[in-house]
């Protein structure tokens, strides 16, 4: 089965998924996956500056990351980069090169406003739903939510490989420091609560971790269960997988309500006619035939929108 067409547009909410190969636990948490994956996220923000990045958690075996950006372009790059990047340097770490993802990142259109919130919410639970820890903050992995509940600032190691090879290469004294630099990972309030201020979103922020916390605390009482805590998740084996997978279809888009859902398919379903039709006059000769802004045509790159036209907002009513 082939992937959907990617279709980004700019300033507009996307959520990426990306699952380890067999769901094995090699994201599992510890000091130094976490300063090795901020290192990652941070340069990519340095390469691909016209990325906002909302909220993002990694889980032993999967990710997600709330994202947009302001050309629509850069969203695929940047999480290529992120991705290929913390296999790099997760794989080194465990001494188990080779691949780890299980398949291409999928991108989830988020929508309207309301499911922004919701798929936030969604992010800022990982840990305390599946029952590994009491709150959101006692999650040991990479994730944002340092900045999410204080502001604090994320920073991470970002290791200068190609730096590293060509010295060993000259066969030049080898001092690591040397190829590694600190940076910082800024993170972005929501779009729907970009006109807020520090205290009023705090208080957003602070209300969505207090009712999660609630939310698990009563899911634990009437299961009878006990989180186990950071200590044994970061015990687990990373060769290791869960014994039963809980994973379920991908939506097309999150909306909060059947006719905001149905006014994106409608909307995908014409991106998709476009494409296709653009394909088809390319395959025959056509070489004037115009692919539909936000596509990404094979060996043709991004097909950018223009400021004026942007349609944006036009799926988000």
């Amino acid at each position: 089965m082939g992937h959907p067409l990617r279709w980004y547009e700019p300033d507009v909410v996307y959520e990426f998924t990306s699952r380890t190969i067999r769901e094995q636990f090699l994201l599992r948490p510890c000091p130094a996956s976490r300063d090795l994956i901020f290192g990652v996220i941070g340069r990519a923000q340095v390469l691909y500056p016209a990325v906002r990045i909302h909220h993002f958690v990694f889980m032993s075996n999967h990710s997600h990351m709330l994202l947009s950006s302001s050309d629509g372009a850069s969203l695929a790059p940047f999480i290529g980069f992120v991705n290929s990047n913390v296999a790099r340097e997760i794989g080194r770490l465990r001494g188990a090169p080779g691949r780890m993802w299980a398949r291409r990142t999928r991108p989830i259109r988020i929508v309207d406003e309301a499911s922004m919130v919701d798929r936030l919410r969604y992010l800022v639970s990982h840990g305390c739903k599946e029952g590994l820890v009491a709150t959101p903050g006692e999650w040991p992995g990479a994730t944002a939510h340092a900045w999410f509940a204080t502001g604090a600032t994320l920073t991470g190691t970002w290791h200068h490989r190609d730096a590293e090879r060509r010295a060993l290469r000259r066969r030049e004294a080898f001092q690591p420091e040397t190829y590694r630099t600190k940076l910082p990972i800024t993170i972005s309030p929501l779009p729907c609560w970009r006109d807020l201020d520090e205290r009023q979103l705090r208080a957003r922020h602070a209300e969505i971790i207090a009712e999660v916390t609630r939310t698990t605390a009563a899911e634990n009482a009437r299961l009878g269960r006990m989180p186990p805590g950071p200590g044994a998740i970061c015990a687990v084996d990373p060769m290791s997988a869960p014994t039963a997978s809980k994973r379920s279809p991908a939506p097309q888009c999150h909306a909060a309500s059947r006719s905001a859902a149905v006014g994106y398919r409608l909307a995908y379903r014409a991106f998709v006619a476009a494409y296709r039709a653009a394909a088809k006059a390319l395959r025959e000769g056509q070489r004037t035939a115009e692919f539909p802004r936000g596509a990404f045509p094979c060996r043709a790159g991004f097909v950018s929108w223009s400021v004026a036209a942007s349609p944006a907002a036009a799926h988000q009513r």
